[in-house]
């Protein structure tokens, strides 16, 4: 177990999913679509409590469907020293490069010097030479060849790799393999002399009621949530959950919404049964403690947020 690892729950992030709204319908999102957007007003309210709190970050939905709202909080972040950390995006989002160009560049001008996490793989199913064309807008306005990295989900190893190289062809670029881990996955660049684009690709997460969740040959290891954790994950509700796992959909992990102040949210994570084994207890010592009073698992899960899922349906 590594040492350095903070046990509680102690957010320096606020990672606001924007709209549960996307132009695209991969099977693999467990996001609920309600038809909700987040408005700017309760937002900045709640960030003005904020204590400790040092990073913004947008996701979705596709954040780009509600670019206003991206727009007045990248303002007030600024304005305020927050830093910023990434937009999550499709990058497929436009009808038209002209559409494209003058969005990014409203961003742009609103004072985004973050990075955009590009999702691409065949579950979104994107066409190569779109999301090069979204690539290449983002580094002609940010004038930064280091500014996306790709989150690729692994699905058919040889498709995948095929999906890869069409977009490396795309971009007039060669991938490259830098490193493998069986639980990680693989992380990979596409680069030239003039751009570098790290790709993180990593297995599909499924959740508890799939049989594939656990087949894994070994239990997760205990990181006390460190991951996909300590920040707040603010739905397009309003609700807040204390991380960006899928698990994060779970009433169980709603610790307060944006209506309320920093103080009181982290007052009713304190009080949160499943939040306290995340963060105090850890998942995996309470998985032993469950086996001791004799429950039986369907077998072994490598997935912490997957269990971390289960839980939510087993708890009171």
């Amino acid at each position: 177990m590594n040492k350095n690892i903070k046990h509680g729950f102690n957010p320096e992030e606020i990672i606001f999913a924007v709209t549960d709204k996307c132009n695209l319908h991969c099977k693999h999102c467990y996001v609920k679509r309600n038809n909700l957007s987040l408005k700017s007003d309760a937002a900045i309210s709640f960030l003005k409590t904020c204590k400790n709190i040092s990073k913004i970050g947008f996701s979705g939905g596709e954040p780009f469907l509600n670019t206003l709202y991206m727009e007045e909080i990248i303002q007030f972040a600024v304005k305020n020293d927050f830093t910023f950390d990434k937009i999550m995006t499709n990058g497929d989002w436009w009808k038209t490069e002209d559409e494209l160009c003058s969005t990014l560049e409203k961003i742009y001008n609103a004072g985004f010097d973050g990075k955009f996490g590009l999702s691409y793989d065949s579950y979104h199913n994107q066409k190569p030479e779109r999301i090069a064309t979204f690539c290449n807008n983002v580094f002609r306005i940010w004038k930064d060849n280091f500014i996306i990295e790709i989150q690729f989900v692994m699905n058919n190893k040889k498709d995948d790799f095929e999906l890869i190289e069409k977009l490396a062809k795309a971009m007039n670029c060669k991938s490259k393999k830098i490193s493998f881990d069986k639980t990680k996955g693989v992380t990979m660049t596409l680069q030239n002399e003039n751009l570098f684009i790290p790709i993180y690709i990593t297995p599909l997460s499924v959740q508890s009621d799939n049989p594939q969740a656990w087949k894994d040959k070994k239990w997760f290891k205990e990181d006390y949530c460190e991951g996909p954790g300590q920040l707040f994950y603010v739905h397009p509700n309003g609700d807040i959950a204390p991380c960006c796992g899928f698990a994060n959909e779970s009433e169980k992990l709603i610790i307060g919404n944006i209506n309320q102040t920093y103080d009181i949210v982290m007052k009713q994570a304190s009080e949160n049964k499943l939040v306290n084994i995340c963060y105090n207890e850890g998942l995996l010592s309470y998985m032993k403690e469950m086996k001791k009073e004799g429950c039986k698992f369907r077998g072994k899960t490598s997935d912490n947020c997957c269990f971390c899922e289960y839980l939510a349906k087993k708890i009171d």
